[in-house]
């Protein structure tokens, strides 16, 4: 049957697909034929993952199916139940008519007590068609499929069943038959497929292409994760021919999943049916398919070679990734932030004898046993959403060691750094703790890291990380987890990270649980357990929910009478119940006021008081806060404004010296002599709940921060909050967004008076460890008050001060700044070049109110809109480099500014818009008729075409395009084009574009002979290789420098897609040598690309 394969020469390696011919006697049997015997053999599909063999039987059992022994209970292939064989002595007598038709079935209906679980039922059948596993190894033992094919109207089951008895060798014996592992652990899952198909007299409209084509479907789905294992059939009879059709179909197709399936085949076991006048007895000991037989041993010894040459192959094809730990190391670092693994360190912990009802919940319970893969626990502000999850994290990753299940978590803090309080931050964390849990599962992570470095630079410095690539890192390695360990994630205080991206969080984590469930295997699942507020639109998310403040009176009851049952009879023995009720389920509001009881008893009120104080607190958290905030002063209204709007959450030295900040002081020496100056951190700290009211705490920990006792409290304070103390403390009312708008601006003042102070002026040798140590609130000052100043702006506050702060126009403490930035962060995105002004400050950071103040103001004469800094760039052109579209237009509003000039590197405001892809502020410059459309840069000779396609910047090159003046092929110092630039760095939509004008010339050479079609090889843009390629008009077989052509470059990569689309045009060289000598054929052999190698050789065998 070897010369019926079809002709799969860019495909198949034809010398790893191994044909062997078996002949049997399905002839000479009745396994084809059903048994005159009582007992029937059944397909179960659908046996939930957590029952075994004794359940399922037991099940049957109570529907009144006799005596049934379960041989078989596997995974089914989608990975969502399992399937089983069963044999049974007797069938229900109200279900015999139904068995008339074995492949539509029976129906069981499992009873379940979980509501929120959808019915189940098992679906029973003697047909066994499709695809029915019969045996799965473990999955890290799982290394082949087997799959057996029964001839054109057999049995799938019964054709290798012993005659007149149980055993059935695919089923009992074959996958230990095949394994040459020393442990002797079965590496290979059995699978039969089965069709309904009669050549004879048969009322079937199937032909063999419509077989083929069934089974093409069948076997796409044994995809995990896009790939396959390695696949050896046994076809039976002349089911070649269905094969035959499944090959031509997978060869003809384009699609990349088919192409994986037909590389995935390593061996085709036929087995045929003798003939009359062959010698019948000599065959048959070979195929009685019975237990202990010695002339089947020869069969077995067939296919235990083929399945060696299928892992021998296979670990050729892909072997295994070497990933060095520095390699890991420096990809760890490139995820890690402060606070990485500080998961629940500013959470509380569960008080004695609190939380444990969550153990024997009944919702907690069915998540844990996976009936469910996610989890929401919900509640009010200060329900205790938090340390009930904690509890529920700490509890289940100690409970769990033993089976080595991976448990990662995640706690958004809302009133700590950018990211602690996003989804960049999330996705960081997870795959940090993954990184290090589990490195082998993301060996890709590692690998883009490494690439992208070497390729762009340093991480940070001159590139980032997208969330978006971040969460397709993380999908996948879960992917590969799951295939050996369960995961647990939890993820605590959603709804601080805003209540868009909580949205988008809790449907990202619904489709997390859908995708992984199929590929859980073995029991492994991935459960996310998160919290959240009541967000209605969260109501949609397929989740078992657990409301807290319904559920946790029991534990402020415990809290409340523990914190108070010390005092006696001091306090009146209704208050804790009085507490208790008053809560409605708010623990934080039950903390506050058991605090406020207790200050009241230790400072001698009696009884009678405590209970009136108790009964006049308001019930919920905002008026209670409200309440607080009558007793502030001005010192905690400055607190509060620091605690609530500072860009990171500040030391507690750091928010001693912003406290001390004033405007009437021009040392730290003054302050210090001030009556209000506290002197040491451990008064601060006390100062810190003093003036708060206790709304604001300082953490534990090695670096201890200040911050508000909960989110609520920050809720509380920006929505409406501060606009009352502010209005308690100045007098009259005031806005919300005056209120905000107004305490950015003095903060940022603050911050500009502290480094402006005497002491830190007149510093002459600035060494960073005497700054950090001397002065501990610098670096927050010089880093942070423009941040604070354009948050004014957005509030429309007029920068009031500020120019007489810097001294404008001197502008002397504009140098003071950037020398102690540059000394103190230097590699900060934020640290700015010497010789620049205020101006070029605001300009850069988009402070229009300072650059229209500095421009209303004399001094502007003086120093002039055009001066440059000392990289030679003016305001102009930071604002365009920047993206300031309104700041672009104040500036271009002046008549006498200078709209072309050029930095030290020759880029003009239009080539640095281009650059960053500003379209609208190109647009702008573009506008005034004034600008040079293919001016150069000194340092790569590009112009604003070229670097906007280097840089994928689509709009921005129609823009250029659209002008009419871009020069299409302009070279840069090493001659490429922006063809060759766009190319070069995968842009297929540049690429479309620049190929669409006509005008691009496609084979253009750079220095060392490369076109736009070698560079896109070399890098291995599959899709811009087909966009050149689909022209028509680019050379194929162009050589570089070394004599290279686009089909040698890809064979020394191994790029096998790549070399496919070479091979397809059927123009390519394989016979090409370099000035080496080599051809693709033999860069591919020495570099190890087996598969490259592959489909070169039988390319060259097609045109024999």
């Amino acid at each position: 049957m070897n010369a019926q394969l079809p002709n799969l020469h860019t495909t198949v390696d034809t010398t790893s697909v191994v044909i062997y011919v078996i002949l049997t006697m399905a002839s000479l049997s009745t396994g084809g034929q059903n048994l005159p015997s009582e007992r029937q053999t059944f397909r179960v599909r659908g046996v939930p993952h957590d029952w075994n063999r004794d359940g399922l039987a037991s099940f049957l059992a109570e529907n009144s199916y006799t005596s049934p022994d379960v041989q078989t209970l596997a995974n089914e292939t989608h990975g969502r139940s399992q399937t089983a064989t069963v044999t049974v002595q007797r069938v229900p007598s109200q279900l015999q008519e139904r068995l008339a038709d074995p492949v539509k079935g029976i129906a069981l209906y499992i009873p379940s007590s979980d509501q929120h679980s959808r019915p189940r039922s098992l679906m029973l059948d003697t047909a066994f068609l499709g695809v029915t596993t019969l045996y799965a190894p473990l999955s890290p033992d799982h290394e082949v499929d087997i799959i057996v094919i029964s001839g054109l109207g057999g049995r799938p089951f019964g054709t290798f069943k012993e005659r007149q008895g149980e055993y059935m060798w695919l089923r009992d014996a074959l996958s230990y038959d095949v394994t040459e592992k020393s442990d002797d652990k079965p590496i290979s899952r059995i699978m039969v497929y089965g069709y309904n198909s009669n050549s004879v007299q048969s009322d079937s409209f199937q032909n063999l292409q419509d077989l083929g084509t069934a089974f093409h479907r069948h076997l796409r789905k044994l995809a995990v994760a896009g790939a396959f294992k390695p696949i050896v059939f046994i076809a039976h009879s002349i089911v070649g021919l269905v094969l035959k059709q499944t090959f031509i179909s997978l060869y003809k197709s384009n699609d990349e999943e088919d192409q994986k399936l037909l590389r995935a085949v390593y061996g085709i076991a036929f087995s045929g049916v003798p003939h009359h006048g062959m010698d019948i007895n000599s065959l048959i000991p070979m195929v009685k398919f019975g237990p202990e037989g010695d002339e089947d041993e020869k069969v077995v010894g067939l296919l235990r070679s083929l399945v060696r040459e299928a892992r021998q192959t296979q670990q050729r094809r892909h072997p295994s990734r070497q990933i060095s730990p520095a390699q890991i190391e420096k990809c760890l670092q490139s995820l890690a932030f402060e606070h990485v693994q500080d998961h629940a360190s500013g959470v509380s912990d569960a008080l004695s004898g609190t939380c444990k009802w969550l153990l024997q919940h009944e919702t907690y319970i069915s998540w844990i046993s996976s009936s469910h893969g996610l989890l929401w626990i919900k509640g009010k502000p200060g329900s205790g959403k938090s340390t009930l999850l904690k509890h529920a994290f700490t509890h289940q990753s100690l409970s769990n060691t033993a089976n080595d299940d991976m448990f990662i978590s995640f706690f958004f803090r809302g009133r700590g750094n950018e990211l602690q309080k996003t989804p960049f931050g999330l996705f960081r964390s997870l795959l940090y703790q993954l990184l290090k849990q589990a490195p082998d599962t993301l060996l890709d992570l590692v690998d883009t890291y490494t690439q992208k470095c070497r390729a762009m630079g340093n991480y940070q410095e001159k590139w980032r990380w997208h969330p978006d690539d971040l969460w397709r890192f993380l999908e996948s390695s879960l992917t590969s987890v799951l295939a050996i360990r369960s995961v647990w994630l939890f993820v605590d205080a959603l709804d601080e990270c805003g209540e868009k991206n909580a949205r988008d969080l809790a449907s990202k984590f619904q489709l997390l649980v859908e995708k992984m469930r199929p590929l859980s295997s073995s029991g492994k699942q991935l459960r996310i357990c998160f919290s959240c507020r009541h967000y209605p639109i969260l109501s949609s998310i397929s989740a078992l929910e657990l409301c807290l403040e319904k559920e946790n009176r029991g534990d402020i009851s415990t809290y409340v009478r523990s914190e108070l049952s010390s005092f006696g009879e001091s306090i009146p023995i209704t208050i804790p119940a009085l507490i208790i009720d008053r809560a409605s389920g708010v623990f934080l509001w039950a903390e506050l006021v058991v605090k406020h009881v207790v200050h009241l008893g230790l400072n001698g009120h009696g009884p009678t008081e405590i209970a009136a104080a108790v009964h006049s607190i308001p019930k919920g958290l905002d008026e209670l806060y409200d309440g607080l905030v009558h007793s502030m002063t001005p010192s905690s209204l400055k607190l509060i404004k620091w605690v609530c709007f500072a860009k990171r959450p500040l030391s507690v030295s750091e928010l001693r010296w912003a406290m001390a900040i004033n405007a009437e002081y021009s040392s730290l020496n003054a302050c210090q002599n001030a009556n209000d100056y506290i002197p040491d951190d451990s008064r601060m700290k006390k100062q810190i709940v003093k003036l708060s009211q206790g709304l604001a705490e300082v953490t534990m920990g090695p670096n201890p921060i200040v911050q508000f006792i909960h989110q609520s409290v920050k809720d509380f304070f920006t929505d409406k909050g501060l606009s009352k103390l502010v209005g308690k403390i100045v007098g009259g009312s005031i806005s919300r967004d005056t209120a905000i708008g107004r305490s950015h601006l003095e903060l940022s003042k603050s911050c500009i008076q502290y480094f402006a102070m005497e002491e830190i002026v007149q510093f002459t040798s600035y060494e960073k460890q005497n700054l950090y140590g001397d002065y501990p609130f610098l670096h927050y000052a010089i880093s942070s008050w423009m941040t604070h100043l354009k948050e004014s702006e957005n509030y429309t506050i007029a920068p009031e001060g500020i120019l007489e702060l810097f001294g404008w126009p001197e502008d002397d403490l504009s140098d003071i700044w950037t020398e102690l930035y540059n000394e103190m962060d230097e590699d900060s995105d934020g640290c700015p070049i010497d010789n620049i002004h205020l101006d070029h400050v605001a300009a850069r950071y988009d402070l229009k109110g300072v650059m229209n103040a500095i421009l209303q103001s004399d001094g502007m004469t003086a120093i002039g809109v055009d001066t440059p800094n000392g990289d030679g760039m003016t305001p102009l052109a930071l604002a365009a480099q920047s993206g300031h579209e309104a700041m672009v237009k104040l500036l271009l509003a002046i008549s006498h500014v200078e709209i072309d000039t050029k930095s030290l590197k020759d880029r003009t405001p239009l080539f640095l818009a281009a650059e960053e892809g500003h379209v609208a502020i190109a647009s702008l410059l573009l506008a005034t008729k004034q600008v040079d459309v293919n001016v150069k840069d000194n340092e790569e000779g590009q112009t604003p075409l070229s670097s906007a396609a280097k840089n994928g910047h689509e709009a921005m090159v129609g823009l250029l395009l659209a002008t009419g003046q871009a020069e299409i092929d302009s070279k840069s110092s090493n001659h490429q084009t922006p063809l060759s630039l766009a190319a070069e760095n995968g842009h297929e939509a540049v690429v479309r574009l620049l190929l669409a004008t006509g005008q691009a010339e496609i084979d253009a050479k750079d220095a060392t002979g490369w076109t736009a079609l070698s560079w896109a090889v070399t890098n291995e843009h599959e899709s811009v290789v087909k966009l050149l390629l689909a022209t028509g008009q680019v050379d194929i077989n162009v050589k570089d420098l070394f004599g290279r052509t686009p089909l040698l470059l890809a064979a020394l990569s191994g790029s096998e897609a790549i070399v496919k689309l070479l091979l397809a045009t059927g123009q390519a060289e394989i016979g090409s040598r370099d000035c080496k000598g080599y051809t693709p054929l033999s860069w591919a052999t020495k570099n190890g690309h087996e598969a490259v190698a592959d489909l070169l050789q039988l390319y060259a065998l097609s045109l024999c």
